[in-house]
């Protein structure tokens, strides 16, 4: 299959409406098998992702671990634990993108930061949830700990529109982060007794 066989701009257009046909979807899937380079690449599993391929899972999470390129491991994680979530299955996927990789730039720790908050809104895991509160905690990176913030109190159970709105209402950002942060350590303490 060659590149001109696939019109890759417009199967992401239709992605996005849930127009592509299964046919479709498997030879996006067998050009994505036969190799292609990471523009493509993440292209191609953004196609596979919005179009519900279940069946090409297994090709999907070949790409959770792929150092070449953080963005395309970011795009596999983010269709298997955000769009067709499967958190439960990638734990421990999750569990080390939080934790940390040498090669992640942070992108593919986001996406596992927003997909762990989203699984504990109705599981507990105490490693997840570790996880999230430490990344909640005193931090560098400020995009990061914002995220980790709002994935902890998406796991309180605030929904996401919710929490926007209480960001905005809230006139001190940093008292209604570390009342996020607080109820989160509360949680996990209480869960150990």
């Amino acid at each position: 299959m060659t590149p001109g066989n696939l019109d890759i701009a417009d199967l992401v257009r239709r992605s996005k409406a849930g127009t592509v046909e299964p046919e479709e979807l498997g030879e996006v899937a067998a050009y994505l098998q036969a190799g292609v380079s990471d523009p493509e690449r993440y292209q191609l599993l953004y196609i596979l992702g919005r179009g519900y391929a279940y069946q090409y899972e297994d090709l999907i999470e070949r790409y959770v671990d792929y150092p070449e390129d953080p963005w395309v491991a970011r795009c596999a994680l983010e269709v298997l634990c955000r769009l067709w979530e499967k958190q439960e299955k990638y734990r421990d996927q999750l569990h080390r993108f939080l934790a940390g990789v040498v090669w992640d730039d942070g992108s593919v720790r986001q996406i596992a930061l927003t997909a762990a908050g989203d699984y504990l809104r109705g599981h507990f895991d105490p490693q997840l949830w570790q996880d999230l509160v430490e990344r909640s905690s005193p931090n560098p990176d400020v995009i990061e700990k914002r995220i980790a913030i709002d994935s902890l109190a998406a796991a309180l159970g605030m929904r996401p529109l919710d929490v926007i709105r209480l960001r905005a209402m809230a006139g001190d950002q940093d008292a209604w982060e570390a009342d996020v942060v607080r109820r989160g350590k509360e949680r996990l303490r209480d869960s150990a007794t």
